[in-house]
């Protein structure tokens, strides 16, 4: 009898130990459920109170740092996001759920290097965790990491072949390494899976135009439309293939058949009025390159051969604007060139190769006589580089005409310093000259 009694007694005394537990549960997901509520109807500045006021109570309780992490983030105030996710995953480090949160909001943010630190995290208590995998190994790929994504995808494959998207991440790696070679195994794999992806079509296309098969480019186009009608942007590829195969009439024809099926892009207009263009109908030429032009008034090689068909169409005015447009585009500005001659023939003679440096400063020279910069590089380079001083006479005295007085050469502390180094030099080696006389 005392035996029941006291079995009894500890059954009641467990049972009213749950049900304190359960009702404790039930308040909790009942206010969880409650900031869920605020927060699926945008209400977050209620949501963030509502969390703050629990919190008040229970400061180190996970999900609620979990659920004001989420409100901050909402909330685009990334910061306070950070702090209370990095507290929840303080407050319970067994779960990941803060550590994707984290990474999650460093990506969207830009901050790379601190994604991949919480993927990597996440990582190392779960090492089988394939979408936290693929969403690294995509990252690096990003990040032109492609060496490191690799390092992961390729265990991946060999367990899981049959992973479509592993398999796409695989040849984006290889492709972006250009590695032609092991990007289309790996994308023909993925098609295997998934036979109608268009993304998988395009990647194996313009694999097969790099590695210039335009035949085989050709024939998948064509297999890939018929199995999938209206895929223009896989068609047009076979119809570039066509083009690079110099066969005018027939790429013609298939870029018109692109543009039937929807088609209206830039590439597809450019290159049907190029091939009309090589054809010699320059009639029928103008209106697809003017449509390709309108698409990008910054393809100065577009806007040539515009200018170059408008005026074999017996429109030399119209011709005029569009030629001289592309020559503005083509040519860079004078001081970008005089730049990069100058910079050019820094390097040569970093190099010892000083004769090349004069070479560049004398084209310089010739495009812009009166810079006065360039004129003195010059006489410099035949004075101290080429060991012709009295060659570098004229050209310094030159120099000094066009800059007379310091007055004259503006706030340009450059040109100040060549005068003074000019005067000086001048001086001596007038000097030099004279003495020599005697």
């Amino acid at each position: 009898m005392n035996m029941t009694f006291k079995t009894c007694r500890k059954k009641i005394i467990i049972f009213v130990f749950l049900l304190c537990a359960f009702q404790s549960m039930a308040q909790t997901d009942g206010r969880f459920n409650g900031i869920r509520d605020l927060i699926s109807d945008y209400k977050y500045s209620e949501a963030m109170e509502r969390c703050n006021r629990f919190l008040e109570s229970d400061s180190s309780n996970a999900d609620l740092l979990l659920l004001k992490g989420e409100v901050m983030m909402s909330m685009y105030r990334f910061s306070e996001a950070v702090l209370a996710l990095r507290r929840a995953t303080a407050a319970d480090s067994n779960r990941t759920r803060g550590l994707r949160d984290l990474a999650s909001l460093y990506k969207q943010t830009g901050e790379n290097e601190q994604a991949i630190l919480y993927y990597k995290k996440i990582l190392e208590r779960q090492p089988d965790d394939r979408q936290t995998m693929l969403q690294l190994a995509a990252l690096l790929i990003q990040l032109e990491n492609n060496r490191d994504a690799l390092n992961l995808l390729l265990p991946a494959c060999r367990s899981d072949s049959g992973n479509f998207y592993l398999l796409k991440l695989t040849a984006s790696a290889y492709q972006e390494m250009n590695n032609a070679d092991s990007a289309l195994i790996f994308y023909l794999k993925a098609r295997r899976v998934n036979p109608a992806n268009l993304n998988i079509a395009l990647g194996i296309s313009n694999l097969l135009i790099r590695k210039k098969q335009y035949d085989s480019v050709i024939r998948f186009t064509e297999q890939f439309v018929q199995e999938n009608p209206k895929s223009y942007a896989v068609y047009r590829l076979g119809a570039y293939a066509t083009y690079l195969k110099r066969n005018y009439p027939d790429a013609a024809s298939k870029f018109r058949s692109s543009m039937r099926m929807g088609d209206a892009s830039k590439f597809t207009n450019k290159y049907l009025g190029l091939c009309r263009y090589t054809l010699d109908m320059f009639d029928s030429a103008c209106p697809s390159l003017r449509k390709a032009y309108q698409l990008d008034t910054t393809d100065a090689e577009l806007c040539f051969y515009y200018g170059e068909s408008l005026l074999r169409s017996n429109r030399p005015d119209s011709a005029l604007v569009y030629l001289g447009r592309a020559l503005r585009m083509i040519l860079p500005s004078e001081q970008y060139l005089l730049t990069l001659y100058a910079d050019l023939s820094l390097a040569f003679n970093s190099n010892d190769r000083a004769d090349t440096a004069l070479q560049v400063l004398i084209k310089a020279h010739a495009f812009a006589p009166g810079n006065p910069g360039i004129l003195f590089k010059l006489a410099y380079q035949y004075d101290y580089y080429m060991h012709k001083p009295m060659t570098a006479l004229p050209l310094y005295k030159q120099f000094l005409r066009q800059n007379k007085s310091q007055s004259e050469t503006g706030d340009n502390p450059q040109v100040v310093m060549y005068s003074t180094f000019a005067v000086k030099r001048v001086k001596e080696l007038e000097k030099f000259k004279k003495g020599a006389r005697h």
